[in-house]
């Protein structure tokens, strides 16, 4: 029996594309992925900025305290310079 005279019965079979179809999921789980990567980002981004922004309005409020305590502070150091004078 020799094998090189026979002929190949898959010659004339039609080839299934796979590599299409892997391509194309592939292609969407890249999307699904930088889709996923990118709202990742802007939740960190989110949380970031919402640190930031308490940290700055907490500073301005303690600013405004020591603010009004300074003037009441001021308002009886001159009541009582006007009482002597």
């Amino acid at each position: 029996m020799d094998i090189q005279n026979e002929p190949l019965q898959y010659q004339n079979t039609e080839k299934v594309d796979k590599t299409s179809q892997s391509c194309g999921e592939s292609q969407h789980r890249g999307v699904f992925r930088l889709a996923v990567l990118c709202l990742g980002v802007m939740c960190i981004l989110q949380a970031a900025l919402n640190i930031a922004l308490r940290l700055y309005l907490t500073d301005l409020v303690n600013q405004s305290k020591e603010r009004d305590q300074l003037k009441d502070e001021r308002d009886e150091l001159q009541r009582r310079l006007f009482e002597v004078g």
